[in-house]
């Protein structure tokens, strides 16, 4: 009777290279730099014992996974309430569904790093949703660009990032053109609400926030304009922006926000105590979401898609694996301003009763 044959070993690879078990380790996770010749001693040991049949053992022999990674950069329990990043999964997994390919959802980025997703062989490659601005993560990415074998998408734009392809929504222009909306219905004194977190979508707005009143000559103080919250909670976060705003020693005419759930969030609690929108101070969502609709008022926002540049960074994503040229390194969608029932001119902003109030848009 023929006796099982033994299923190699980690430690049965590192006696036939002649190397330690870390190396070895190094060598199926490419987290530490290993010398060519080394490298190849334990593939050839790999491929002689028949070690791995899994994924790893596919990537080490250079075949494709057929498999993509989408990383979620936002904690979990703001990622799954926020409609834009929702709607951008959604457009990656069209794609990822169209040429038959897998998605991986990497959702809890705290415990991991882009050299660990890397490390795994369980993705070609890989689109972060949600960087933040930060000296880790920038460090980290300027490391990640070294990897050729391993290509990385963003969706979302920083000037720090400019050499990785993107598709990201130009908020600078969308904020701009809100301001600019704002300020040609009388209103100079707003706000911006928006999170705490190091956010290029929160950069870009106020950038654009700056630009409009620097063209009208108008007075930009960052602690008098932006109001930052620091909570993962859209409803607390909207709670505790109108108990600032409304403390401010001048009552803003109208805020813009970073998203439609914060602004429709500080609508109903405006209302709870008293004022009405528009009638008592203006408000401009982002996104456009189903909800902006089905409120009353209707809520004037920007209009983002995130479904398009979802699929958009896939496509790139997939071209990039299989070693197409793109045409572009760098997508820039709009963020279209919606009008709808959420401004007023400035002049409608008085003791008026709310039945002589109605605007028409």
């Amino acid at each position: 009777m023929n006796a099982i044959k033994k299923k190699p070993t980690i430690y049965d690879v590192a006696k036939e290279a002649g190397v330690s078990i870390s190396t070895v380790s190094r060598v199926l996770n490419k987290n530490y730099p290993v010398s060519k010749n080394l490298t190849g001693r334990v593939k050839k040991a790999i491929k002689k014992l028949g070690f791995f049949t899994n994924q790893s053992a596919r990537s080490l022999s250079g075949k494709k996974l057929n498999s993509i990674g989408a990383v979620i950069m936002y904690p979990p329990d703001f990622v799954f309430t926020d409609y834009n990043s929702i709607s951008t999964i959604r457009g990656i997994d069209s794609f990822a569904e169209k040429v038959n390919i897998d998605l991986i959802i990497y959702a809890n980025w705290s415990y991991r790093s882009l050299k660990s997703i890397r490390g795994k062989h369980s993705v070609d490659g890989i689109i972060i949703i949600g960087a933040q601005i930060t000296d880790n993560f920038t460090k980290e990415l300027e490391e990640a660009k070294k990897w050729e074998d391993f290509p990385i998408v963003m969706v979302n734009h920083h000037e720090l990032w400019k050499s990785l392809p993107e598709v990201a929504v130009d908020h600078q222009q969308g904020s701009y053109n809100a301001i600019k909306y704002l300020l040609n219905k009388g209103h100079k004194n707003i706000v911006y609400i928006c999170h705490e977190k190091k956010l290029p979508s929160i950069y870009y707005t106020i950038r654009g926030f700056k630009q409009a009143f620097n063209e009208h000559n108008l007075s930009f103080e960052e602690k008098e304009k932006i109001i930052k919250i620091d909570t993962d909670s859209h409803y607390a976060l909207g709670e505790l922006a109108v108990k600032k705003m409304l403390d401010l020693d001048s009552r803003p005419t109208a805020f813009i926000t970073h998203d439609d759930t914060i602004a429709i969030t500080m609508i109903k609690i405006l209302r709870e105590k008293g004022l009405k929108v528009p009638d008592d101070i203006s408000c401009i969502g982002a996104g456009d979401f189903p909800i902006a609709t089905e409120v009353k008022p209707e809520l004037t926002t920007k209009k983002i898609d995130g479904f398009k540049r979802g699929y958009l960074a896939a496509e790139i994503l997939f071209k990039l694996i299989n070693n197409e040229k793109i045409e572009k390194n760098r997508i820039l969608l709009p963020a279209v301003l919606i009008e709808r029932e959420t401004v007023s001119d400035t002049h409608d902003i008085s003791g008026c009763e709310s039945a002589q109030m109605s605007l028409q848009i």
